[in-house]
């Protein structure tokens, strides 16, 4: 009767253990996925509110990385955690049982393994050199990785590019990242070969002092045990820390751009009427004006953009119910200036007015709502996000027609069917949204320069008067002079400064 009791005894006992290891696995699994889900949603948050320069300035491929690579890095952190904190645990109970038997032999342990947790410690700092050797060295490969993908096919169809670019970039960027996080990993190899072979010294160094301080052999044993018990504890605290290292690397490298994992953003505020779409007056009278603006891009690392150029004084009116063309050379000017038009940039100097109020950081969100933009680098998204109302795919398909792109495309729940097209049909897409959009201010960055002459003419000729006639505001940067007549106003930008203004026709 009591082997049965003891055998059931034993059987609850490693089922509850069973039951508890997979509910704390299930457990563990959803903390590691939604810790990574918010790693990522709290940096998206952060990208978002940041200015454009900064964004600018930091690029596309390091945003990426960020949040790809160096979340993932954060994220491995928890993945043996739970492994590490027991280890901890079993570790520092094993400390208090050696305590109890010894304190002697304890203090000449502790001293010993102090020495090999400092020499473990000086291999560990070296690997952490290795690791951001190693991040550099990935964001480089990344910018390569960009370069690769989108041009491609310039690649192709250019043998002794195509060489050179394996070669002399991508190739050694590969090569010169696999070999930091090689250095890196075996730094840590030496590392864990200094702690697993520290515990055989520190037996070694147990069994002399034993022997001098004349210790039982009943407690020397014990001691002998539990420390080759706690080997296992310190092997999975040694196998966790290249994680912590590399996590703690990446979190620096984030710092280092702005970005701080453990900043709570909180969600976006709520749209007001002004900013949405579906509620706001989308013709009210809009009159801006520029004021001894100025404009000097930042000369930091990483850059993207001209560092020496710099905009202004720019002094400026703009108005409902007119064609605005900006017209220059390539460096002049014009891009810059639609930037701090639309509310990208900030001015460093003078100021920009709408109906007679400075605009500051603490209104600029607002003000960039008064404008639809179609970008010369612009993204199409598929979803036709931030409208709403039953009649959106109506209003889509209305001008899909108009734009001639409903043998191609069509909209259905608010998605289009494609985005993959030619770059004319493509821009012509992105006319969509801000059609749909419907704001006061339309500008338009080089949009016509990819259009076969029937859609260009299109544009200049029956797109541009149509919104003027709905009381728009419309700014083209252009350099089609045939079209110059549609314009009431042309502005001409030379090195940085408003070089000449010409009226063809009252507005």
């Amino acid at each position: 009767m009591l082997a049965q009791v003891e055998f059931f005894s034993l059987a609850v006992c490693i089922l509850v253990a069973l039951l508890f290891d997979v509910v704390a696995k299930r457990e563990f699994v959803q903390l590691s996925s939604r810790a990574i889900w918010n790693l990522r949603r709290n940096l998206s948050r952060q990208i978002l509110q940041r200015p454009y320069e900064q964004l600018e300035r930091i690029g596309p491929a390091r945003l990426l990385t960020a949040l790809t690579e160096d979340v993932n890095k954060c994220a491995q952190v928890f993945v043996g955690l739970p492994a590490a904190v027991i280890a901890l645990a079993v570790t520092m109970g094993c400390l208090i049982t050696l305590a109890g038997m010894s304190l002697q032999l304890l203090a000449i342990t502790g001293v010993m393994a102090t020495l090999i947790l400092v020499a473990g410690a000086l291999i560990y700092r070296r690997a952490s050199q290795c690791i951001r050797n190693a991040i550099q060295a990935r964001d480089a490969t990344f910018e390569e990785f960009r370069s690769l993908t989108e041009g491609a096919k310039e690649l192709i169809m250019h043998a002794a590019r195509r060489h050179d670019f394996l070669t002399e970039r991508l190739e050694p960027a590969l090569i010169d990242t696999q070999q930091q996080i090689a250095a890196a990993r075996l730094w840590h190899h030496w590392a864990a070969l200094i702690s697993q072979s520290g515990i055989f010294v520190l037996l070694l160094g147990v069994l002399w002092a034993a022997h001098r301080l004349s210790v039982d052999a009943g407690v020397l044993t014990t001691f002998v045990v539990v420390i080759l018990y706690e080997k296992t504890a310190v092997q999975s605290i040694v196998t966790w820390l290249p994680f912590w290292s590399e996590a703690n690397e990446a979190i620096t490298g984030l710092d280092q751009l702005g970005f701080h994992l453990n900043e709570i953003i909180s969600p976006l505020p709520p749209v007001t009427p002004h900013q949405d779409a579906n509620r706001r007056d989308a013709n009210p009278e809009i009159h801006l004006e520029l004021s001894k603006v100025r404009f000097r891009y930042r000369n930091e690392a990483n850059s993207t953009v001209d560092q020496d150029f710099t905009l202004g004084p720019i002094d400026l009116t703009l108005r409902s119910g007119e064609v605005v063309f900006l017209v220059g050379g390539n460096g002049s000017g014009k891009t810059t200036l639609m930037k701090l038009l639309i509310g990208l940039y900030a001015p460093d100097g003078g100021s920009i007015r709408r109906n007679g109020q400075a605009i500051t950081d603490d209104n600029r969100e607002d003000y960039r709502q008064d404008f639809s933009v179609v970008f010369a680098d612009f993204h199409l998204f598929r979803q036709l996000i931030g409208r709403n109302g039953d009649n959106l795919d109506v209003e889509a398909m209305r001008h899909l027609e108009q734009l001639q792109l409903t043998p191609h495309v069509t909209s259905a729940n608010g998605q289009l069917s494609t985005t993959q097209l030619s770059h004319g049909q493509r821009q012509r897409l992105a006319l969509l949204t801000t059609y749909l959009e419907d704001r006061p201010v339309y500008v338009f960055d080089e949009w016509a320069a990819n259009q076969d002459p029937h859609f260009r003419d299109l544009f200049y000729r029956q797109f541009l008067p149509e919104l003027k006639s709905r009381g728009k505001l419309v700014v083209v940067i252009s350099h089609d002079d045939r079209y110059f007549d549609v314009a009431d106003r042309v502005i001409r930008f030379a090195e940085g400064t408003l070089a000449a203004q010409s009226i063809t026709r009252a507005a």
